[in-house]
């Protein structure tokens, strides 16, 4: 196996001041997304006995904590919020079947993109906030693949023809690629990505898997965490379309969830703290100076930065129940 490395280096101890709590949630919180102007985060919470998630909208100002969505389903989730801010698409699901649909940031106007049962996942906004990428199986065979809908809900269009199961696709910044998890039968996820029409069908590494969904970055690479046969998680850099092996950033133990800061020098991740439990590191833009953020009570997870890069929120059980925090991470 040939991958090139950047950084091998232990995290350092804890340096950032102490997590502020800001929510008192009856159920769980899940899926973060922050808003492009930072003045809220867009969330799923519920129960899994009975199965029901609802979206919910914590402001950054004042703490207050609104529900956007009271639908007769099991599930609204998979929230993903468009580039202007003022839309979120999402999923529905009732029964093990689901469907996409948009409404305004406040919850108001919602719209089905689609009426059929047949299966979305992981939506996504291009670039431009004119189109949503999503996984589906309202497609030619049944087989789950990229399919494209205008934000508007006036056309579809399937995007992929792999014959094989996609998840987690996203847009480059540029609009002109998608990159996304290939899962060929039974087997691991493998990255991959092509042109926005479907074109330039691209595989990466065969040596490292991928684990969860990718981010691509400003200068068209692609961010993510892969696992090897070791079964250690570790985040992973390549450029889209190339034919390199994926270059280590962070070889960590179970690093997952990387997020890039808004001025692309920093990476938020999940790692095992020194609790031997689920925690938030930040490294260099490269892999190198990794560090412990939050600290060892509990596990913290989902990792999203306000939109100035100084503060991190996230999911944390350091009080026992999972609630939201934010953590200041610049002096």
């Amino acid at each position: 196996m040939n991958i090139r490395t950047s950084s091998s280096l232990q995290p350092r101890p804890v340096v950032a001041p102490v997590p502020q709590k800001l929510t008192d949630l009856e159920f769980e919180p899940r899926d973060l997304q922050m808003s492009p102007a930072g003045d809220r985060v867009i969330f799923s919470a519920g129960t899994d006995q009975p199965l029901r998630r609802e979206l919910f909208s914590l402001s950054m100002t004042d703490g207050a904590v609104t529900q956007l969505t009271n639908r007769e389903v099991n599930l609204s989730w998979h929230p993903s919020i468009s580039p202007d801010g003022q839309k979120i698409a999402y999923v529905v699901e009732k029964q093990g079947r689901s469907d996409l649909q948009v409404m305004n940031i406040d919850g108001s106007g919602n719209v089905n993109l689609s009426d059929n049962n047949k299966g979305f996942w992981s939506p996504a906004w291009s670039p431009d906030g004119k189109n949503i990428i999503t996984t589906s199986r309202d497609t030619e065979r049944g087989n789950l693949e990229l399919v494209q809908f205008a934000a508007d809900g006036t056309s579809k269009a399937q995007v992929s023809k792999v014959g094989v199961s996609t998840d987690t696709p996203q847009f480059s910044p540029d609009g002109q690629n998608i990159v996304f998890a290939l899962a060929p039968g039974f087997g691991p996820q493998v990255l991959a990505s092509m042109s926005a029409d479907g074109s330039n069908l691209k595989t990466y590494s065969r040596t490292v898997m991928l684990v969860d969904e990718p981010v691509v970055t400003e200068d068209n690479k692609i961010l993510f965490s892969g696992s090897t046969r070791d079964g250690h998680y570790r985040l992973y850099e390549v450029a889209i379309g190339s034919d390199e092996e994926p270059k280590l950033l962070v070889d960590g133990d179970r690093a997952i969830s990387p997020r890039l800061s808004p001025d692309g020098s920093k990476i938020a991740y999940v790692d095992k703290g020194g609790n031997g439990r689920a925690q938030i590191f930040e490294a260099n833009r490269d892999g190198t100076e990794p560090r412990q953020i939050s600290p060892d009570e509990g596990y913290s997870v989902s990792p999203v930065y306000t939109p100035d890069g100084k503060k991190l929120v996230y999911i944390s059980s350091r009080e026992g129940d999972r609630e939201i925090y934010s953590q200041n991470i610049r002096n």
